[in-house]
């Protein structure tokens, strides 16, 4: 009897479960959907997950979102948008972790919504049974990216994959924006980032100017920078990672020469066992500079995720031939790039004799002086060991006597000697800049480079 008793009690219970799932369903089915357009300053949040968690699922979390076709009356032209539908998005339990998975489910519905938008904006006039055949097409294609999306991440388990389809899924839609490539027009290094970046300078132990930029994401950290001229040969690539770049304080397990873009590299593998971390480096020789650049991760030795991003990292590295770009700026700057003309010990009204310390410093990095078609010359450089507020004037000297003065600019500087002024034969340049006055120093500070250029 009590056995009875139990039986019903049970199905009792299963039945009440039941029927408050059932009510919950419908309530949930009959709800007005808000549907949330892809934003990128706007992130999906557990608020837009407002739908009824499906009983006994294996998953934590599921997130509804598909490409909407619409038609702009003014444009006379259709268009597409991601969406997401908010009563049909549930959640078991709530995490950070989970929630940023679920919004890379919604970027892949942009990545083709924006495929779609392609498509349609080159198109030209398109009837309503095209379009909607062009989406059905594309839709093919995004519930198999999303299915691959949940496959290879195991809906996230695998943390090292899922960093990495976290950054594929950035390159895509990075391909329909402005590419996410950097420029350094001084040292004509390019590289893509796909997260926000921040410049670096400085000059090392080795008294080595360095520029370069840093990044974080997909739980990795990224760095490249060039070192100015540092007379470093190909033959002697090893030799500089191993003095100067080197960390003995980690395992290196991998040493590899490569290609690409006709640029050869070293790569060097390195694991930090005590702190779980791998690291990989990459220098390129390019011109007269050495590129260093790194990638960290966490040591995962069962999967690849956070090499994949990695190698994706480093082939994005490419270098560019900058002179256009400074021409270009001197054509903005027309009336901009007066110079004073002295000698460089001169007597001034009110001022007497100007004395300069000079001194042979790596304060600056710049690309190397270059001539024009005209033969003008330009000199480009970035000061790097003081603050800007605290020069005086940017200088150029030839031959050791005549000296040419620039007010300074806020950031990189440009300084320009047409050809009027130029020797015709090879002349000795300096360049640099001149600091403003200590009151106990018997001389301005004249930080300079020095070459020689021979005119065309």
């Amino acid at each position: 009897m009590a056995h009875l008793v139990k039986t019903k009690f049970s199905i009792l219970s299963f039945s009440v479960l039941l029927s408050v799932l059932v009510t919950a369903l419908q309530a949930s089915f009959y709800r007005t959907p808000t549907i949330k357009k892809w934003d990128a300053e706007e992130q999906l949040t557990w608020k837009d997950f407002r739908d009824i968690p499906v009983p006994f699922s294996r998953y934590a979390a599921t997130v509804s979102s598909r490409i909407h076709l619409d038609y702009n009356e003014e444009s006379e032209r259709y268009f597409a948008y991601a969406g997401q539908n908010d009563v049909e998005s549930w959640v078991y339990e709530e995490d950070d972790y989970l929630l940023r998975h679920e919004q890379y489910h919604f970027n892949i519905t942009e990545i083709h919504a924006r495929k779609l938008n392609d498509y349609l904006s080159t198109t030209g006039d398109i009837s309503k049974e095209d379009a909607e055949n062009k989406l059905s097409e594309i839709g093919e294609e995004m519930n198999s990216m999303q299915e691959r999306y949940d496959a290879e991440t195991d809906h996230s388990l695998k943390v090292p994959n899922q960093a990495y389809w976290e950054f594929k899924i950035d390159s895509s839609l990075q391909a329909y924006e402005d590419n996410g490539i950097i420029t350094d027009q001084l040292s004509g290094l390019s590289i893509q980032f796909y997260k926000p970046t921040s410049q670096i300078s400085g000059i090392n132990d080795s008294t080595v100017a360095y520029r370069g930029f840093t990044m974080k994401g997909y739980k990795m950290a990224f760095m490249i920078a060039s070192y100015q001229h540092t007379g470093v040969t190909e033959e002697g690539v090893e030799s500089y990672y191993d003095t100067f770049l080197k960390n003995d304080s980690v395992q290196e397990v991998n040493r590899k020469w490569g290609s690409i873009w006709g640029y050869p590299y070293l790569e060097v593998n390195k694991i930090n066992e005590e702190l779980t971390q791998e690291y990989w480096d990459r220098i390129f020789l390019y011109g007269n500079e050495i590129f260093f650049s790194r990638a960290m991760a966490p040591y995962d030795s069962v999967y690849r995720g956070y090499e994949q991003i990695k190698t994706s990292f480093f082939d994005g590295i490419s270098f560019i031939d900058s002179r256009d770009y400074w021409i270009n700026k001197a054509a903005k700057k027309k009336g901009k790039t007066n110079f004073a003309h002295s000698s460089r010990t001169v007597s001034e009204e009110g001022e007497g004799i100007i004395t300069y310390c000079v001194q042979e410093a790596s304060n600056t990095y710049f690309k190397p002086p270059f001539l024009d078609e005209e033969g003008n010359l330009y000199i480009a450089f970035d000061i790097i060991a003081h603050p800007e507020d605290s020069v005086v004037y940017n200088a150029a000297v030839i031959n050791e006597q005549e000296m040419y003065k620039w007010k300074p600019d806020s950031v990189e500087q440009l300084l320009i000697l047409p050809d009027s002024v130029l020797p015709d034969t090879e002349f000795g340049l300096e360049f640099g800049y001149v600091l403003k006055k200590d009151a106990l120093s018997p001389c301005f500070q004249y930080y300079k480079q020095s070459g020689r250029i021979a005119p065309n």
